[in-house]
């Protein structure tokens, strides 16, 4: 059986090359996490139409800390 631990380690997000899957696939829960409700599969109104986070920079001041710690592993490119 191959050693699948070296290929996981290759698995990581880059933000550069998103198409915001996680900002259309993944529901949120108004929390200390997420400032606003919304369901699976409806895009964050957040996204813009390049499929860039309009507010990317500011993501934790605008109450989406839980963006700030989400980790695709590379799903989104």
């Amino acid at each position: 059986m191959p050693d699948q631990t070296a290929d996981r380690a290759e698995l990581r997000g880059d933000c550069e090359r998103c198409f915001g899957l996680c900002c259309v696939a993944l529901p949120f829960a108004a929390s200390a996490d997420f400032a606003i409700d919304k369901q699976a599969g409806t895009p964050c109104p957040n996204l813009r139409e390049d499929h860039r986070c309009g507010i990317h920079a500011r993501l934790r001041q605008q109450g989406f800390s839980g963006c700030t710690v989400y980790d695709c592993f590379g799903a989104g490119q």
